[in-house]
């Protein structure tokens, strides 16, 4: 790396954290980066390809103006970027493995 006058280049600048910051997480959950490139929508339209489980839009319905689907036997909607499942008749959070587990 080149330093100039005492300072750190911009590489080790941002690769150094301070004790008190939280560390970045170097990993999460396969699903979490393919979101942010994709899509929520349509990465659950990847991820019912790949595990064989019909997705698509439950005719007219919604709950509470969000429109309906159905995700495998389950009945599903989207709001700001998470997954509701009707389990139970309780609209529970869920991630995609959790979803595709419940199938």
């Amino acid at each position: 790396e080149i330093q100039t006058n005492g300072n750190k280049s911009k590489r080790e600048k941002m690769s150094t954290r301070s004790n008190n910051e939280a560390p970045i997480a170097s990993s999460g959950p396969d699903w979490l980066h393919e979101v942010e490139s994709v899509g929520l929508m349509q990465l659950i339209e990847i991820k019912a390809q790949e595990n064989n489980i019909e997705f698509y839009l439950d005719g007219n319905k919604n709950n509470d103006g969000k429109k309906l689907y159905r995700f495998g036997r389950l009945q599903v909607y989207f709001a700001d970027n998470v997954i509701f499942a009707k389990i139970e008749n309780t609209w529970k959070a869920m991630d995609i493995a959790d979803l595709i587990r419940q199938c």
